[in-house]
């Protein structure tokens, strides 16, 4: 079963939105597929589909992937995360 999270990130300059979806695919095993919702001014929304076939996905496990995404994004590209 799939857990299916949103991530806003705020841009703070000009990057290729490509390269922060492939970091998102290729930072989790449980990262099954991401799109991008909705573009608005300086913001992306990306949709983040975690999936994992052997074993029952939990939120616990898909917040803790997410927390490790999210650190490596900032560490590679000039964004903030929307709250």
């Amino acid at each position: 079963q799939s857990i299916v999270e949103d991530i806003t990130l705020i841009i703070l300059s000009q990057i290729n939105i490509g390269s922060i979806i492939e970091l998102i695919k290729k930072s989790s095993k449980l990262v099954y597929k991401v799109i991008i919702k909705n573009i608005w001014n300086n913001s992306i929304t990306l949709t983040v589909e975690f999936n994992r076939a052997e074993k029952q996905l939990t939120q616990e496990m898909v917040n803790k992937e997410k927390d490790k995404i999210l650190k490596l994004v900032f560490e590679n590209f000039q964004v903030s995360i929307k709250k």
